[in-house]
Parts: structure tokens; C-alpha cells; sequence
């Protein structure tokens, strides 16, 4: 696993200096702090996933935190709701303003930021302040 997360690490380097210097573009992402996966069986799968990840312990039932990337999260879920992201961003005020008048965002504020229509086919998708709690 250290091979890979050396790999990975060095080709997320540039594509992270490459979104610091636009400053997170117009949503102010800073990055992803968690991919979701939704399955039938969740007791099952995650044990199949701790199988795959190991040596990397759970740090609760169903969710791990994998080196410097995002964390993984496997929960029970009707398949149509199967995969999730939280997204980091800056400032959730820019991001909402970016998104609502474009009809791409749900939520009030305060509280993250559910990006919404078409587009995301399915895709959960939160946004959340840099340093705040994820939804």
C-alpha cells in the first residue's frame, strides 16, 4: 500500500498546486474529503473492503481515512443512492452563490451544501467549509 500511496501522492501534487493557484475556481473547492459507497449489505462489504484495505483499520464501523486523500465510507444504501462525495471548499457562501442561480444547489444556511439536477445523475454531492464537520 505504501508503493501506491507514494504514487498517488506524487501525481496529486501538481493537480492540487493546479487548484491553488485558481484559488478553487468559482466554488472555492479545496478538495475531496470523502467518497461514499452505497451497498445492499453493508456488514458484508465492509468486510470485504477492510480485506482489501488492510493494514488500514477502520476508524469506525464502515470508514477510513487513507493516507493524505479523501476517506472512504461504505453504509447501506438502495442502490439508485450508491455513491457520495464531500467536497472541501473555502467558503460555502461563494460556492452557494456560484450554484443557486444556475438551479444546481439545496440547503439552507447554515449547513452544507447539496449540489442538485440533472446533471449529477444520482451523484450525492455535499459541499462543506474547510475545517467545519461534514454532513
Amino acid at each position: 500500500l505504501c508503493r501506491f500511496e507514494d504514487d498517488v501522492a506524487s501525481r496529486r501534487l501538481p493537480l492540487r498546486d493546479q487548484l491553488q493557484s485558481r484559488a478553487g475556481g468559482p466554488l472555492s473547492v479545496v478538495g475531496v474529503r470523502e467518497v461514499t459507497c452505497g451497498v445492499r449489505d453493508g456488514a458484508a462489504m465492509r468486510k470485504h473492503w477492510q480485506a482489501l484495505l488492510d493494514p488500514v483499520a477502520s476508524a469506525s464501523d464502515g470508514f477510513w481515512k487513507l493516507g493524505s486523500g479523501p476517506a472512504l465510507r461504505v453504509v447501506t444504501a438502495d442502490p439508485e443512492e450508491s455513491l457520495g462525495l464531500v467536497v472541501e471548499v473555502r467558503s460555502l457562501r461563494q460556492a452557494r452563490e456560484f450554484l443557486q442561480p444556475r438551479g444546481m444547489a439545496e440547503g439552507s444556511v447554515p449547513g452544507p451544501l447539496r449540489l442538485a439536477g440533472p446533471w449529477f445523475q444520482g451523484l450525492k454531492i455535499s459541499l462543506v467549509e474547510r475545517g467545519g464537520r461534514g454532513p
